[in-house]
């Protein structure tokens, strides 16, 4: 006597559903001559170098920048604010020239 079998279950990805977005781990950091401070932190992908800056709380430690003023690399390139992060981008604040 045949033996019978149970159907196959084939399971396949629902095609435009978006994988879990797990946020990404960048560094905020500042140097001068009499201060350095960095800050390890968690961003959302998509987030810009505005927002991390924000989300890092650096500037309450580094009174004398402001985020409007201040100038920001990535790798030593000058990226503008809204340039969108990386994982493991690190993010320079520096002082504009006076």
């Amino acid at each position: 006597m045949a033996r019978s079998r149970k159907p196959r279950t084939v399971r396949t990805p629902i095609l435009g559903v978006p994988k879990k977005r797990e946020p990404i781990p960048v560094h905020v950091v500042y140097a001068s001559s009499d201060t350095s401070v960095e800050v390890a932190l968690f961003v959302s992908p998509g987030s810009s170098i505005r927002d991390a800056v924000k989300k890092s709380s650096i500037l309450k430690i580094i009174k004398n920048v402001k985020l409007e003023d201040g100038l920001f690399c990535i790798g030593g390139e000058p990226k503008p604010a809204d340039t969108v992060l990386k994982s493991d981008d690190r993010i320079e604040i520096f002082e504009k020239p006076s």
